[in-house]
């Protein structure tokens, strides 16, 4: 996400060091010059990486896309793990935003039978899901504008979807296709 940071604006970007298994997140600027980091211990994790962060003014969220049990963590400034869940869905998280006091999770099952996107309390329970049967491939991450959620699918397609009808209840609306980029 995008944020300031001692006075800077700046990005947080996930990365998993493939050569010593260490996880980091970094602040960049919008030069690409890093401006800080931390490393990411995640606790007895599956697959040992996580895919996407984003923070909400105080903490950082991941995702860890476990084939049996993918999570999202609570990081404090440090890296060090606040809290966790284990997303109600079959598959896994692989993108996360926020939208208010909410988080959107870009999901896939694995299977071919579930793309889309959850939105999900801190806590882990979900007030909202939905899929299209016009995603082709799995949901990579997603984004949210304040108006849209945007979603980046395997195979480079972006697509931009109504959530704005999403209360802790969702309507039939929620998640329809606004745009799609190639």
């Amino acid at each position: 996400g995008c944020r300031r940071w001692q006075g800077q604006p700046c990005l947080e970007v996930a990365v998993w060091d493939d050569y010593t298994d260490t996880q980091y997140v970094y602040r960049l600027n919008f030069k690409g010059e890093i401006i800080g980091s931390f490393v990411v211990n995640l606790p007895g994790s599956g697959l040992d990486y996580i895919s996407s962060v984003v923070f909400d003014g105080s903490y950082y969220w991941v995702t860890e896309p476990d084939a049996d049990e993918s999570k999202v963590y609570k990081l404090n400034n440090s890296g060090a793990v606040l809290a966790s869940f284990i997303v109600n869905r079959t598959g896994r998280a692989n993108g996360i935003c926020k939208q208010g006091d909410f988080l959107w999770l870009s999901l896939d099952d694995f299977h071919g039978n579930f793309y889309g996107a959850c939105k999900a309390r801190p806590n882990g329970s979900i007030a909202a899901s939905f899929s299209n049967r016009r995603f082709t491939q799995f949901t990579y991450d997603c984004t949210f504008d304040g108006k849209y959620l945007w979603l980046v699918t395997y195979n480079k397609m972006v697509y931009c979807c109504d959530v704005s009808n999403a209360p802790a209840v969702a309507p039939a609306s929620v998640g329809r296709i606004k745009a799609l980029y190639r």
